[in-house]
């Protein structure tokens, strides 16, 4: 398999015949390397479709995307910073509602028991414009995916966090 494709577009299709053979990883690969590769260093719309892809199997494959999101960036520039702000978003609203499956899946697996355990009344939206941060912190990409992956699970004299 070659690793280095002439056009984002032949990584994008190279990326969906692998999903439709059933090789996720595989697909992870292909698009890391064109995000990472260093002969396509101009952005364009396919490079953004092709981000939404490798998140979309990360999520799934409950994987990082850190050093992706990084290419990502230097690959953005300050010129579609638009585009990477989309990414981050759609990656915070994935790993919401994957978390949020998790959570029914285990209230619906462990019943009651756990449903008194679990504090859904302290919903933690982010501002990502708020400049000063959220509650005295600052908001970087990392605060945001470990809010979003962590549940408050409550005991009798403390709150533990769980990942």
């Amino acid at each position: 398999m070659s690793s280095h494709y002439s056009k984002p577009e032949n990584a994008l299709r190279k990326a969906n015949d692998l999903l439709s053979v059933n090789k996720p990883l595989a697909a992870l690969n292909v698009l890391h390397q064109m995000l990472s590769s260093k002969r396509n260093r101009l952005w364009s719309p396919t490079h953004e479709q092709i981000m939404f892809s490798y998140i979309e199997l990360s999520v799934q494959q409950k994987l990082s995307i850190k050093e992706t999101l990084i290419q990502y960036r230097l690959l953005c520039t300050s010129n579609y910073a638009s585009s990477f702000e989309k990414c981050c978003k759609y990656y915070i609203e994935l790993a919401k509602k994957k978390c949020h499956e998790a959570e029914l899946f285990a209230k619906e697996k462990f019943g009651r028991e756990i449903s008194s355990l679990i504090d859904t009344s302290d919903e933690t939206d982010l501002d990502l414009d708020d400049e000063e941060g959220y509650g005295g912190y600052s908001v970087t990409p990392e605060s945001i995916c470990e809010t979003a992956f962590s549940s408050k699970i409550k005991t009798n004299d403390d709150v533990h966090y769980q990942q």
